[in-house]
């Protein structure tokens, strides 16, 4: 997936001191996002996300499914479209 992301300088400096000299940036995000992913606790347990989700800052997660129609597309529509993104990477 190709995105632009606006990130806090600090913040990715931070992240790249624990990484070797030359670490693409696009690694250093997916460790990330791998690590958040293999967490066991849920954000919502965490003490500063239930403060956050109490006073409606944050809203947590739910599993609702697919909705039936994303943009005017057709779920098929859109699941082909990823499909084919996939395949062109």
């Amino acid at each position: 997936m190709r995105t632009t992301l606006d990130l806090d300088d600090d913040l990715l400096r931070t992240a790249q001191s624990r990484f070797p000299p030359g670490t693409p940036k696009t690694m250093i995000l997916e460790e990330g996002l791998r690590a958040l992913i293999r967490m066991d606790a849920r954000p919502e347990r965490s003490a500063a996300a239930r403060r956050l989700i109490a006073s409606g800052v944050l809203t947590p997660a739910t599993e609702r499914g697919a909705p039936p129609h994303v943009g005017g597309l057709s779920l098929a529509d859109v699941l082909a479209g990823l499909d084919e993104d996939r395949g062109d990477r």
